[in-house]
């Protein structure tokens, strides 16, 4: 599981939840560089990248990513990563995002889906993973 492994919100508690699964690996891809920032991750991170990149990392994270979820509705850089994983076509998730939020992406691309809670939406990540 992939995602921004900060120590708030929607971030830490996707990780909180992944590093419960046995046999994944949990990665944060952070904005600092390192030095003074490893206080800035959740501690159930297997692995903390420093990117030195601050909001640019969302790039990185949707890029690493076949899949990318996007929950409720979040700020601006919340709003990038939908926007850079159309871009770069990759299969989006919006998980209990408001209806405007929705709309919005949907209006952008087929390949867009929407889940109203967690148990759909990794339905049908799973879904997609078993197709060829």
């Amino acid at each position: 599981m992939l995602c921004g492994g900060r120590p708030e919100g929607v971030m830490a508690a996707a990780c909180r939840g992944a590093s419960r699964v046995e046999g994944h690996l949990v990665i944060g891809v952070l904005p600092g560089a390192g030095l003074g920032s490893e206080r800035q991750h959740t501690a159930e991170l297997d692995v903390a990248l420093f990117t030195g990149m601050g909001q640019a990392r969302n790039l990185i994270n949707v890029l690493s990513a076949d899949v990318v979820v996007i929950c409720g509705a979040g700020g601006a850089g919340t709003a990038s990563e939908a926007a850079h994983a159309i871009k770069a076509g990759r299969l989006l998730v919006l998980l209990g995002v408001p209806p405007l939020w929705r709309d919005f992406f949907c209006s952008l691309s087929g390949k867009v889906q929407t889940a109203e809670d967690a148990e759909a939406c990794c339905r049908y990540i799973q879904e997609c993973v078993d197709q060829p």
